[in-house]
């Protein structure tokens, strides 16, 4: 035995018989109390009740306040126009003595129906016979 535990175990062997007293404990069954619910009624489905809804108050039209539209454009357009801008950034740095004039407005379907048509030009050369559109 080592010298250090040897007070432990006189402390243990002292304190023992104390607490524990002189009779024997033997196992008893548990007390059954018939005032308090057991632990298996809450498992009783006839015991069972709807859980309780917390209660909300709903705004009324007084209390909401209109939330302003911002004059800004909204997300998707600004990330289409940023990416646009950037690609054009690209291309015109790659290609610096590529410039092309900006494209004209094309009209419109409905302007295209109502404006009248093209007079044929002149053939006067095979060029411009070439050139002509094709019946088929």
């Amino acid at each position: 035995m080592v010298p250090r535990m040897l007070p432990i175990f006189l402390t243990l062997a002292l304190l023992v018989p104390l607490t524990c007293g002189s009779k024997p404990v033997l196992a008893q069954p548990p007390k059954i109390e018939a005032e308090s619910p057991s632990m298996f009624s809450k498992l009783n489905p006839m015991n069972w009740s709807a859980p309780k809804m917390p209660t909300m108050k709903f705004p009324t039209v007084s209390q909401r306040k209109p939330v302003p539209k911002s004059k800004e454009p909204g997300f998707w357009s600004s990330v289409g126009t940023s990416t646009r801008s950037a690609w054009n950034k690209t291309t015109d740095f790659l290609n610096p003595f590529d410039d092309q004039p900006k494209k004209k407005k094309s009209e419109s379907f409905f302007s295209k129906l109502t404006k009248p048509a093209e007079k044929p030009r002149p053939v006067s050369t095979v060029g411009d016979f070439l050139q002509q559109p094709h019946p088929y």
